[in-house]
């Protein structure tokens, strides 16, 4: 499906850099979903850097996953002017250019 995720990185905050199938690239903010059941572990910034692709959905380890269509539908889509974006994993922090 083109609103498979086939790239995630975990941002500042709640935030993930998410890459789709049909080359949209944007931002999903989590922040919504972290006070519902299974998603409060997601508040661990350890845990929330775990993020990965699984079948096209962003998952983590302990199962919690967004379905792809719900976040292609909630992904900002980047603008080619912003800003370089931080991104964050547990063993390192570099840059991601939105262009």
């Amino acid at each position: 499906m083109k609103t498979d995720a086939v790239d995630v990185k975990p941002l500042e905050s709640t935030k993930l850099l998410v890459t789709f199938k049909d080359g949209k690239q944007g931002v999903l903010d989590m922040s919504p979903y972290l006070d519902f059941g299974a998603f409060s572990a997601l508040k661990s910034r350890d845990y929330f850097n775990q993020v990965m692709i699984v079948f096209g959905a962003i998952s983590w380890p302990d199962g919690q996953d967004i379905a792809p269509d719900t976040a292609y539908a909630e992904t900002q889509v980047l603008e080619l002017s912003s800003p370089v974006i931080q991104t964050q994993t547990s063993s390192n922090i570099g840059l991601v250019h939105s262009e």
